[in-house]
C-alpha cells in the first residue's frame, strides 16, 4: 500500500469516525479552520458554492479549508487532495440530512442553548483578548457556519445522550468482537485495477468463481491476473486490525471471513480486490477495555445509518 494511500485512509478515517472534528471549540487554538465571509469584505472566490442542501449553501472554501485543516501535516498530490474534498463534502452534506433529522424528533438546539453556547465561545475569546470578528476571519468562517457548527454540536450530543447506553455499547460490542478486542488478521489480495479490464468486477468474480469452482487455485490466480505489487508474494499483505489504514471496505470485507476463506470482489479507489484471510490472531480486549472504541464505532454507525435513510427525502444540488 502506497504512503500517500496510507495517508489518505488515516484523513478520512479522521473525518468519518469523529463526526464531531468540526464541533471542537475547548479553546479558541482548537477550531476547526474554515474558510469565511466576514461582512461584505471577500474575495469573489470565496463566495463560491459547491453545493446546496435542503437549501443551504456550502462554499468551496469551507471544505477545502477543512481539508487542509486535516492534511496540513501530510504531502499530498492535488489528485488526492481532490478526492479528500469529495469526501468531506459528503459528510457535510450527511451532518446536514442527520441535523434536520433530529430537529424533526425534537433533538434540535433551543435558542438559548445555541445562545449559551455562544456566550461561552465569546467569554473564551474575551479571556484572551480576542473579538468574535478576529475570530471568525482567523478561522474562515461565517457567523451563519459558526451558529451552524454550534447547532450541530449540541443536538448530536442530545441523540447520543438519549440513544447510547452501556448497555447498547455491550450489545454493539458482542456482535462484532473482532472489530474492538484487537484482533489481527493476515491477510492478501488478488486486485483488478480500475481501468485494466472493461469490467473489473465481472473479472473479479470471474476469478472468484474458478477459485470457488477450484479450477483455479489462489496462488496461480494471483500470478495471472493481479495487478498489486504483492502479486509475486502470492498477495501477501501482512497483519491488519479493524482500527488500521486500510480503505474502510476491505478491512469490513477482511473481518468478515474465517481463516482460509476468500471474500466477494471488494471495491476501493484502487480497483476491486479478492480477499483471503491466512490466519486470525484473536484479540483479548473485553468490552470494558474497548469500550471508547466501541462508542466511536457505534457513534459512526449511527450516524450513516440515519444520513443513508433520509437522504433521499433532502434536495441535494451538486454544483461544480
Amino acid at each position: 500500500m502506497s504512503t500517500a494511500f496510507a495517508q489518505i485512509c488515516l484523513v478520512a478515517t479522521l473525518f468519518i469516525t469523529d463526526v464531531g472534528l468540526a464541533m471542537n471549540f475547548r479553546g479558541a487554538s482548537d477550531s476547526v479552520s474554515c474558510h469565511s465571509i466576514i461582512q461584505s469584505s471577500f474575495q469573489e472566490k470565496d463566495s463560491q458554492i459547491c453545493a446546496t442542501v435542503a437549501g443551504i449553501p456550502i462554499r468551496t472554501k469551507f471544505i477545502e479549508s477543512r481539508v487542509d485543516k486535516a492534511t496540513k501535516k501530510f504531502s499530498l498530490s492535488q489528485r488526492r487532495k481532490e478526492q479528500l474534498f469529495e469526501l468531506q463534502l459528503k459528510i457535510y452534506i450527511d451532518q446536514i440530512i442527520v441535523m434536520n433529522f433530529l430537529q424533526s424528533k425534537n433533538f434540535g438546539a433551543q435558542d438559548s442553548e445555541l445562545k449559551l453556547e455562544w456566550n461561552r465561545l465569546q467569554a473564551r475569546l474575551d479571556r484572551v483578548g480576542k473579538a468574535m470578528e478576529d475570530y471568525l476571519a482567523e478561522n474562515d468562517l461565517t457567523e451563519d457556519e459558526l451558529r451552524r457548527e454550534l447547532e450541530w454540536k449540541l443536538c448530536w450530543k442530545k441523540y447520543l445522550d438519549n440513544k447510547i447506553d452501556d448497555p447498547f455499547l455491550r450489545e454493539h460490542f458482542d456482535r462484532s468482537p473482532r472489530k474492538f478486542d484487537g484482533t489481527e488478521l493476515r491477510v492478501a489480495h488478488l486486485l483488478v485495477k480500475k481501468g485494466a479490464a472493461k469490467s473489473p468486477s465481472e473479472l473479479a468474480e470471474n476469478i472468484k468463481k474458478q477459485l470457488s469452482d477450484q479450477k483455479l487455485i489462489w496462488a496461480e490466480a494471483v500470478r495471472k491476473y493481479s495487478q498489486a505489487p504483492t502479486r509475486e508474494s502470492e498477495g501477501a499483505l501482512g497483519w491488519i486490525r479493524w482500527q488500521g489504514s486500510m480503505p474502510e471496505n476491505f478491512t469490513h470485507a477482511a473481518f468478515e471471513l474465517k481463516t482460509l476463506e476468500i471474500s466477494q470482489p471488494v471495491e476501493t479507489r484502487f480497483g476491486v480486490h479478492l480477499i483471503r484471510c491466512l490466519e486470525v490472531k484473536q484479540g483479548k480486549m473485553g468490552f470494558l477495555d474497548a469500550k471508547d472504541l466501541v462508542r466511536q464505532d457505534a457513534e459512526k454507525q449511527l450516524f450513516a445509518a440515519i444520513a443513508a435513510k433520509h437522504r433521499k427525502a433532502v434536495s441535494i444540488e451538486r454544483i461544480k
